[in-house]
Formats: C-alpha cells, sequence, structure tokens
C-alpha cells in the first residue's frame, strides 16, 4: 500500500514536471534542451545578441530545434529561424553584421560560409565578407555599407540586393561584379532551383520540438502575405497600394529594421484640457525630414502601447486633428514613412489628458420688483406739513441707516448679479490638479516580500486544553512573466517566531510552484487574470498536534486589477489534492498602494480548511482537519 502510494504521488510530480515542460520552452530547454550544448571543436560564425519573438536554433549535432538565447554562439554547421512576426541580429565574428527579418532563414556551413536560403536579410558590411546565396558563392564589398538581401522561396524566382548607405559591390562566384546603387534594387544571377528548395526543406523538416511552428515538408515556411510594404514595414497599408490620403493601416504588426532617423511629436494645445459643450480639441503636429511622406500614429490608453489597446492610423501631412467627446487620458507616438515605405522608429510617447466639463453653480440674482408710477404732481406743502414732513424725514432717514448697516451692500455692483445672503459666491478658483497613474504595473513580473502573523486551529491541540498558537511569518513570492501568457511563480514560506507558548508546537516551512496561463478577453477589462497548476510540499518540525507533512498537487486561478490610479487589488483561489486525499482549500485576498512606479505596499489575508487524507498528514487521529488564518504585510517589486 505504502509503495503504491509513492508510485502515485511520483507520477503526480512527474505529471505536473511535464506539464510545465510542456507549456514553458524554457524551462524544456534547460532540463531537456540542454543536449543542444555549444561545440565549442567547431569554428565561432557570430553570436546572437538581439531577438524578437520567435526565433529558433539548430547545431550540426542535432536535428532538434530550440528556442534561441540572448547571447548565443553560432559556429559552423548551425541553422537560425525566424518565425512570423520575429527578428534577430547576429554579430558576425569578422566584425560585420547580420539581421534576419520574419521568415528567415541561414545556414552557417560547414565551409564557414552563411547560406541564405530564403527570407530577408540586412548587412551592415566593412571590408569583404563571403557569404552563399541559395548554395551560390557570393562576395560583398563595403565601405561603411548597409544591404539588404532578399531570398525568395519559390522556384524561378531570384534573389535581389539593395544598397541602404554607402557604398558595395556584389559577386556572385562565375559572373561579373556589380556596383550597387544607393537605394536602387538589383537582380542577383541566381535563379531558385528545385534542388536548392530541397536543401531548405530538409534544414525545416525537423519540426521544434517545444511549440513547433506549423512547417510541413513540401513547405518549409509559411508563405508570407502578399503585401504593399515590402520591406522595413511595421504595419501594413491596405486599401491603397500608395502612401495617399485615403491609405488605411492593418493593425497587425510585421517584422522591420526602422531607419535610423528620428521624428518628434509635440501637442499645440495645453495640456490638460477641459471639456466643454462642444467636446475639446487637440492638434498633434509630427516633424521629421523632409524625405518623409507620411506618419503612422499610434494611439493606447496605456503609455507602454500593449498590442491589444493600441489603436493605429495613417496620416499624409502630419497634422493630426483630434476631437473628444469623453474625459480620458490618451497616449500618442508615430512614425515617419519615406517614399520606399521604409519607417522611422517610435518617437516619444505625447500624452493627452481631457478633464471632465467643469460644473458650475451660477450665482443667484436678487430680483427686486419693479412698478410703473404715475406722473408726480407738484404742489406746495402749507407751513405746518412742512414741519410734519421734515419729522417724518429726519425718522425715515434713522432707520434706513439702521437697515444699511445691517445689510450692506457694495453698490458698486449691479444689481442683477448681487448675491443674497442665504446663497454662497460659486467659487472656481480652484485648480484640479490630475494625478498620474502609478499602478500600471499590477501586471507585470514582481518579487514580494512578505512579513505577517498567523494562527492554526487544530482540534487535537484542543483536546489537550492548548490554546491556539500565534506566530511570525516570513515569506519572499517571486511570479515572471515569460511573455504574454505564460508565467512561472515560487513561493517560500517559514516561521519567524512565537507570540505565545503554543506556538512553539507548530515550525512550518512552505514550498510551492506554480504555472501561470493568462486569460484574455474582453469581458475580463483590465483585470489579469491566470488559471495556474502547480505543488506544493509542506513539513512541521514542530513538536505541537498539527498536521505534519504534505505534498499536493495544485489548481487553481489569480487576479490581480487596478484601483483607481494607486492601488491594485487581487487574490488567489486554489484547491490542493494529495496522492493518499488529503485536501487543502486555499483563498488568498490582497490590497496595495503604489509610491512609486515599480514599488508598492500591501496588505493581505491568507485562509485555508486543511483535510487530511491518511494518518501520515494527521498528527493523532484520523480523520483531521485544520484550519489556518494569517494576515500579512507586502513589499512588492515590479519589473
Amino acid at each position: 500500500m505504502n509503495a503504491e502510494r509513492v508510485l502515485i504521488g511520483l507520477s503526480v510530480v512527474g505529471l505536473i514536471f511535464a506539464s510545465l515542460l510542456l507549456f514553458n520552452e524554457d524551462l524544456y530547454n534547460r532540463f531537456i534542451g540542454g543536449s543542444v550544448h555549444d561545440d565549442t571543436s567547431k569554428p565561432l560564425m557570430g553570436i546572437v545578441t538581439e531577438k524578437i519573438n520567435d526565433t529558433r536554433y539548430k547545431n550540426s549535432a542535432t536535428i532538434l530545434w530550440v528556442n534561441a538565447r540572448k547571447k548565443q554562439n553560432v559556429r559552423a554547421g548551425d541553422s537560425l529561424f525566424t518565425g512570423a512576426n520575429s527578428r534577430t541580429h547576429v554579430e558576425l565574428k569578422n566584425g560585420n553584421e547580420m539581421t534576419l527579418d520574419q521568415n528567415t532563414l541561414v545556414v552557417f556551413n560547414e565551409t564557414k560560409l552563411m547560406d541564405l536560403n530564403m527570407g530577408n536579410f540586412r548587412f551592415k558590411v566593412d571590408g569583404k565578407m563571403e557569404l552563399s546565396v541559395q548554395g551560390q558563392p557570393t562576395i560583398i564589398e563595403g565601405n561603411g555599407s548597409d544591404i539588404q538581401i532578399i531570398v525568395p522561396k519559390e522556384k524561378g524566382a531570384k534573389p535581389q540586393v539593395r544598397l541602404l548607405r554607402g557604398q558595395a559591390t556584389v559577386q556572385v562566384q562565375g559572373k561579373p561584379r556589380q556596383e550597387l546603387v544607393p537605394q536602387k534594387i538589383e537582380t542577383l544571377p541566381i535563379v531558385v532551383t528545385e534542388e536548392a528548395i530541397r536543401q531548405t526543406a530538409s534544414v525545416l523538416s525537423d519540426e521544434p520540438a517545444a511549440q513547433p511552428q506549423p512547417v510541413a515538408i513540401e513547405t518549409p515556411a509559411p508563405a508570407p502575405i502578399q503585401r504593399h510594404l515590402q520591406l522595413y514595414d511595421v504595419f501594413e497599408l491596405k486599401e491603397d497600394k500608395s502612401l495617399s490620403p485615403r491609405a488605411t493601416i492593418s493593425e497587425e504588426a510585421r517584422g522591420f529594421l526602422p531607419l535610423d532617423e528620428s521624428v518628434g511629436l509635440t501637442s499645440s494645445s495645453p495640456q490638460p484640457i477641459t471639456l466643454d459643450e462642444n467636446g475639446a480639441r487637440v492638434t498633434l503636429a509630427a516633424a521629421g525630414s523632409p524625405e518623409m511622406q507620411g506618419y503612422v500614429y499610434e494611439v493606447s490608453t496605456e503609455r507602454e502601447f500593449p498590442v491589444e489597446k493600441t489603436r493605429v492610423k495613417w496620416n499624409r501631412d502630419g497634422n493630426l486633428q483630434l476631437r473628444f467627446e469623453n474625459a480620458g487620458t490618451f497616449y500618442y507616438r508615430v512614425r515617419g514613412a519615406n517614399q520606399k515605405t521604409e519607417l522611422t522608429s517610435v518617437s516619444e510617447p505625447v500624452e493627452v489628458v481631457i478633464l471632465p466639463q467643469e460644473k458650475v453653480i451660477a450665482p443667484v440674482a436678487e430680483v427686486k420688483e419693479v412698478r410703473k408710477l404715475k406722473p408726480l404732481t407738484v404742489r406746495k406743502p402749507s407751513q405746518a406739513e412742512s414741519r410734519k414732513l421734515s419729522r417724518t424725514k429726519i425718522e425715515e432717514l434713522k432707520r434706513e441707516s439702521i437697515k444699511n448697516k445691517s445689510t450692506q451692500e457694495d453698490q458698486s455692483i449691479p444689481a442683477s448679479i448681487r448675491k443674497p445672503s442665504s446663497v454662497p459666491v460659486a467659487n472656481n478658483s480652484a485648480k484640479i490638479t490630475l494625478e498620474e497613474k502609478t499602478n500600471q504595473s499590477y501586471s507585470s513580473s514582481r518579487i514580494d516580500f512578505e512579513t505577517g502573523t498567523f494562527t492554526v486551529f487544530s482540534p487535537d491541540e484542543k483536546d489537550v486544553g492548548r490554546t491556539n498558537p500565534y506566530a511570525y511569518s516570513l515569506g519572499i513570492r517571486s511570479k515572471h512573466w515569460f511573455n504574454g501568457r505564460s508565467g512561472f511563480e515560487g513561493i517560500a514560506r517559514v516561521k519567524a517566531g512565537g507570540l505565545n507558548e503554543t506556538a512553539n508546537g507548530i515550525n512550518p516551512l512552505d514550498l510551492e510552484a506554480r504555472y501561470h496561463y493568462k486569460l484574455r478577453s474582453s469581458w475580463l477589462g483590465s483585470t489579469n487574470f491566470s488559471l495556474l497548476t502547480g505543488f506544493e510540499v509542506y513539513r512541521n518540525i514542530g513538536r505541537g498536534y498539527f498536521a505534519q507533512k504534505y505534498d499536493l498537487g495544485k489548481l487553481g486561478f489569480a487576479m490581480d486589477f487596478p484601483v483607481g490610479n494607486r492601488w491594485d487589488a487581487g487574490g488567489d483561489v486554489v484547491l490542493g489534492i494529495g496522492a493518499d486525499q488529503t485536501k487543502k482549500y486555499e483563498a488568498i485576498g490582497r490590497l496595495n498602494y503604489y509610491f512609486r512606479k515599480r514599488y508598492s505596499l500591501g496588505v493581505g489575508y491568507r485562509l485555508y480548511l486543511l483535510e487530511a487524507g491518511s494518518d501520515k498528514t494527521a498528527p493523532l487521529d484520523y480523520p483531521y482537519k485544520e484550519t489556518w488564518g494569517e494576515g500579512f504585510f507586502v513589499f512588492r517589486w515590479h519589473y
């Protein structure tokens, strides 16, 4: 029976570990792909210095494709392949540089020549460089040159070369030397043959073991989508083949090599702007070189411009007129496009802040009744009447003086806008200050440092007349996102000290490892929601009547979401199941305040109910249930 439980436990741990390897390629390469070692006996051809998205590497000693690493050594006989929407930069041993655009394959063959099989390449050549294009030896000589080579994979097609800057010549073996003219596309005297296609297919026929690209032997790589921007585009023009004002932009990003030019973006309106009955208007102006034929604007509600929250717009003259009807904070940046549809790198973002319309309470004017009077008839009073009128006038003046003192008004203000004594003057002098959002790192990778106080209820402890233990805890928790969907979390918690005598009987060590898979849906909004699986190892070396040890496989979910401008909240709900049917129901909640964009402080709680599945988990009698409650403080670093 014990042997069966051990086998079942090992099987569960092995299944969880295999699942982690299946869904996380970095772990796979570390534990399994280590066999793809760096063969130092082969000549070094270059080093991968930059990689974006999916870049695959295969050395000469194996048929296995693995994920290329930054600082990856590339030796004679090795191959590199960039997938869709990917790019790789390689510094060659001879001092030259090479950049591989998406869907590009290069083989560093045993003759120490790079064989450009297919795709879009860019070289920086200062001197002489020997390579191979579809198996044909080719020599490039350049002086501070920047050269692009496009190698098609279709039968009968010919490679193309273009000199972007500098001076250069190219010569295919057995063919005349070609003097390259800047910005002119030349055709190389090389024809793609069936043999070259079969050779390319043979290189790509062995699919990568982890997260393979859907590439068949008959079709060695996904066919590039036909598009109007053929060279260094990041967005595709659609509905119009020219850079006209009618052109629109596809929001699907492409691999690109930006121009070595900068473009600026400014706002002509002061910030922030308050909405009125006609909305709010803002003009953005892009400033680039005279060669720029238009601009690609990007707008997002987040400064990091995430793909799912970014929109693009083509603008011909660089001046973008905007009209806002709703309040909010928006971020804009821009790229310039020249006549050849090459794009610059993005400008610095411009923040546009639109404040809600002010609600002004208009002062209530004092209303006086106006009566139409009849013309007066002048009559000279008698002496007795004059004395009576004099006494009456003096009394009225006294009463008017007293009245003026009690209801004194500023006679310089017209009566139509004088305030009544019961209504205060509307105060519009208060300035509205915009609070910057500092909680935008809530979904990023992070490291938590926790300290708290916990207590445990054990029925066995109660039976011997002991109170619940109270103790301090320390913990560290790290969650790292490898890409947009997959993440790994490690957790370690220990007891730091006791608060009462019963706490001497419990001394836990709790270790967890979790794999997270992030879900994306419009109904989730800004919530960072992920499903999780993992395992937990718990050991208690105390001598009290508490759970002694258990090993659990875990399933659940986690979430984080922003609250206001400086807060975020979240929590976990997890179910743990052991090989001996031990069950653990766990809930965690937390609230964090960002005092800086990368640092936050917070509080949280942790509750769980443990149901022992065997007498190995229970301290004395079986069945056994244990309840844990904890409150903690957390310092969090986001990166």
